[in-house]
């Protein structure tokens, strides 16, 4: 099936149809199907029950459409039963052959399969694009919980559904060996951890928006400005530990953030940067149980007046269209920004949320949030990620023209804002330190970049030499403004360009390229949602997957991880790190396996500036010793700059 198809029937002409939502309805009238096929006549009236509600709950006025051909074919089936099934030919008493005919239990089933399948398909065909069932779901006069549970439902299917395709080929990209019952095992395994970081994602969204969630599927009338005045956010951490953690998150943080100023938190990877945003909205200890003492100077009137952008996209999954999500904001407000933004080419009432990249939706996610009246703090977790420069601008340009009536406070380790005027909120082990953001590092403070453990590596250098040529159609699709690349031991090729330029296509074309190449380059890709790459319980266990485990390999991987400061996590699950320190953990476990060349797709995101000065040192010093090809594709790659051979600029 074509996605760009549009579907047909006498219902009307149907918007392109989500290929996800295609199949899941596809199996849906399969499985009813079955039912229509046997021959139990009181499972196929409950089936087509639910069919003909259905039919009339989704397709409204079109039902009837439905009936009038349903009529028609009703009468198309009784002249062809009685003629052909009853013979009447050979019948010398009509009445009481056609009686016999009609009352007969194979003619019962046969209407009921006419009905069924008809009225089922025509549902199929009328439904196949997921936004049409989600515009009509809204026009039910249902509670907005049922609302947003069926649209969380859907989008949450649909998400698995290519969540699962995508970790399927994510698995080979993380493991250069692997067999079929590994893989699925350990396929599984992965949607069951995405699923429980998922849930509790989505909780803390609902929880911290759930007014405005249930205003915006309601329809309401515009709410008038929440007039609560609020100078500064006052913020009291004491001994904030999770209860599978011996020591503290947060240990003693007093700090606190002033109307009208950009106020920004920096510090190192897994500090507690997102704990602190999770202790100010309330989800610790109300969703994420946790001890400690809270203090801020808010009440619970004050709730709904604090908004919230996490460092991933799980907030779209509430959300069918960007159209839905930005519905409590003013037309003549967000159409400025969506030009900035470059989001005007997107038809905002027909696109899925799940078919856009993660920047375009992390940036209607920040439109919404920013331009909403109601909310008077915001805070915003890693809000630059995936963003290219343009669009970064556009942020800071906005962040700007909302400051003065909003407390805004960010997370980040971009240096974006290190120019910028903000107030800057160093966090470190003991709390809060108010400074600049680019401090010089005292001599005690020297980051120590001794690679002496990669001895215990055991590389030999090998050479080759690989020229990857692309597709004719790939290149006039995206532009690509070269015809092959040419791989090689020792090269560092850096893929520079804007958001949804193609930089990822390009990179997985580069790995399908060389996974198949009759040379034996071993090649392993690096994804942008690195939760799709991990399959394990805990750490120590990312580390050895795919790898030969002995006393002295095991000795090595405690070292790297001793080394990026990730030793005292080996026993917890990947999920519970941080942004950054899963990308660093992906990193080690792909040197672990000793590759010829890893494509990296936006490989520093989230990562601290001391982790990441360490980080590309340990990769230099590896391709030293190895002789590894690093593919890397960013936005921009300035800290990685006097290490690139080659640039393809999009």
């Amino acid at each position: 099936m074509e996605i760009k198809k549009e579907y047909k029937t006498f219902l009307g002409i149907y918007r392109k149809p989500i290929l996800e939502a295609f199949f899941l309805k596809a199996i849906l009238f399969g499985v009813s199907a079955v039912f229509f096929l046997g021959n139990n006549i009181n499972i196929m009236c409950v089936i087509l029950a639910i069919t003909v509600f259905c039919n009339l709950l989704f397709l409204g006025r079109n039902s009837f459409k439905i009936a009038k051909f349903l009529l028609l074919s009703s009468a198309v089936l009784i002249v062809v039963w009685g003629v052909f099934v009853g013979q009447l030919w050979t019948q010398t008493n009509i009445k009481e052959a056609l009686l016999r005919v009609y009352t007969s239990h194979d003619f019962k089933i046969a209407i009921l399969r006419l009905y069924g399948f008809f009225t089922g398909g025509q549902l199929f065909l009328g439904l196949t694009s997921q936004h049409e069932l989600l515009t009509d779901l809204k026009k039910v006069d249902l509670p907005a919980i049922v609302v947003i549970t069926i649209v969380l439902i859907f989008n949450s299917i649909a998400y698995f559904i290519s969540f699962y395709s995508d970790i399927k080929r994510s698995y080979e990209m993380r493991c250069i060996k692997s067999n079929v019952f590994k893989k699925m095992y350990y396929v599984f395994s992965s949607l069951t951890f995405e699923a429980l970081s998922m849930i509790v994602n989505c909780r803390k969204i609902l929880f911290i928006d759930d007014n405005r969630i249930k205003n915006i599927v309601n329809k309401p009338v515009p709410d008038s400005p929440n007039n609560t005045v609020i100078s500064e956010l006052n913020v009291n951490l004491k001994d904030i530990s999770y209860y599978d953690c011996k020591d503290p998150v947060i240990r003693d943080l007093e700090t606190f953030f002033p109307l009208g100023t950009l106020n920004i938190v920096w510090g190192e990877n897994g500090i507690g940067k997102s704990t602190l945003f999770d202790a100010i909205t309330g989800v610790i200890p109300n969703i994420i149980k946790a001890e400690g003492s809270i203090l801020l100077n808010l009440d619970e009137t004050d709730k709904n007046i604090t908004g919230y952008v996490p460092q991933g996209v799980e907030r779209s999954l509430l959300f069918d269209t960007p159209e839905s999500m930005l519905k409590d904001v003013p037309i003549s407000k967000r159409e400025i920004w969506l030009k900035k933004f470059m989001l005007s080419h997107i038809d905002m009432e027909t696109r899925n949320m799940n078919e856009l990249s993660s920047g375009e939706r992390k940036k209607f996610e920040l439109i919404s949030e920013l331009l909403y009246d109601n909310h008077k703090i915001v805070l915003l977790d890693e809000p630059t990620a995936f963003l290219d420069d343009s669009s970064k601008d556009a942020l800071f340009e906005l962040l700007t023209s909302v400051k003065n009536n909003k407390i805004i406070v960010i997370i980040t380790h971009d240096t974006y804002f290190k120019d910028k005027e903000a107030t800057w909120h160093h966090m470190i082990d003991s709390g809060i330190v108010k400074e600049s953001f680019c401090i010089p590092q005292k001599d005690d403070e020297t980051i120590d970049s001794n690679l002496d453990l990669l001895d215990g590596c055991k590389t030999e250098k090998k050479v080759f030499k690989k020229r990857v040529k692309l597709r004719n159609d790939f290149i006039s699709d995206f532009n690509v403004p070269v015809e092959s690349i040419e791989i090689e031991n020792g090269k560092n090729i850096a893929i520079l360009g804007k958001n949804g330029c193609g930089k990822t296509t390009l990179d997985k074309n580069i790995f399908e390229c060389l996974r198949k190449s009759k040379a034996r380059i071993r090649c392993l890709m690096m994804l942008q949602e690195v939760n799709k790459q991990f399959f394990t319980s805990s750490v120590e266990d990312e580390i050895f997957l795919c790898c030969r485990v002995n006393n002295e390999f095991k000795q090595f991987v405690y070292l790297l991880l001793e080394y990026v400061g990730l030793l005292k996590y080996k026993d917890f699950p990947p999920y519970f790190l941080s942004g950054g320190q899963k990308r660093i953990l992906l990193l080690l476990c792909f040197i672990a396996q000793r590759p010829d060349v890893i494509i990296l797709d936006e490989p520093f995101e989230f990562i601290d500036e001391k982790n990441r000065k360490k980080l590309i040192d340990l990769l230099v010093e590896y391709q030293k010793r190895s002789g590894i090809c690093y593919v890397l594709s960013d936005q921009t790659l300035d800290c990685f700059q006097s290490h690139i051979n080659e640039k393809i600029v999009f």
